[in-house]
């Protein structure tokens, strides 16, 4: 099993390679290997064990299997699943279903669900400010609040994931520099909100680039509200919405 596991792993980082521009390529693919679920000696049962035992620059390979955790990622690694539909984490609604805390994070090939936010990248409280998130291919679906989140957290890639049946899809809070790209938006009450607090001339440094937006089928940019703290408007677009949703696999 874990022979097909180095080749899932070895597929998922070319395609992501291919996908991203240099400015994501200071993630280290290097490292060793932890596997997670399965039936391979030493393998850990919990997601958590596993990113607490990794050092900066390891793999984790999550294989298929419900893991009811609420995950904390404090340190640069990847976190891939075996197939993305079948390689679930599950928050049970306790708090966020992954937060990340470090830098040049790589989450790929999860469904991740019911929590009170799905992905969480960064802290409230301005203490952890990561850069260099990516986000790839997960279903992000079924949480109390938004589907990804991003807060003070800046150059960070959310790619190619279908994020739906949230309350917000996906958010950024004080952050500059990402990209959105190619991702479905899917039955969420609001699909896409950007806030801003200082810096907001940057606000354009925030790109939306051919998503699927299911209130949106037109071929005509595709308006995203966006706010300056405490009440000032502000526009962006998606220049080049998509009219038909991606297909995951």
């Amino acid at each position: 099993m874990k022979g097909v596991a180095l080749i899932i792993i070895l597929l998922l980082l070319s395609s992501f390679h291919n996908a991203v521009s240099h400015s994501y390529e200071n993630i280290d693919f290097c490292g060793g290997i932890l596997y997670v679920g399965g039936s391979g000696p030493g393998n850990y049962s919990t997601i958590q064990d596993a990113i607490n035992d990794a050092r900066a620059g390891d793999t984790i390979f999550v294989f298929n299997g419900t893991y009811h955790e609420n995950v904390v990622i404090d340190k640069s690694v990847k976190l891939i699943g075996e197939d993305v539909e079948r390689a679930i984490i599950d928050g049970e609604r306790k708090n966020n279903t992954i937060t990340i805390l470090a830098n040049s994070v790589f989450v790929t090939n999860f469904t991740i669900r019911n929590g009170s936010v799905g992905i969480f990248v960064g802290s409230r409280l301005y203490e952890e400010k990561p850069d260099g998130i990516v986000i790839e291919r997960n279903i992000v679906c079924d949480n109390l609040q938004e589907g990804i989140s991003l807060w003070h957290s800046n150059h960070c890639l959310i790619y190619g994931n279908t994020i739906s049946n949230d309350t917000w899809g996906v958010c950024l809070y004080g952050s500059y520099f990402n990209t959105i790209v190619s991702n479905n938006l899917i039955k969420n009450e609001e699909n896409a909100h950007v806030y801003y607090w200082k810096n907001w001339p940057l606000f354009w440094t925030n790109r939306f680039i051919r998503n699927y937006w299911d209130n949106w089928r037109i071929p005509l940019p595709k308006p995203i509200l966006a706010s300056f703290y405490p009440i000032y408007p502000l526009i962006q677009f998606d220049f080049l919405p998509r009219i038909f949703p991606y297909q995951m696999k």
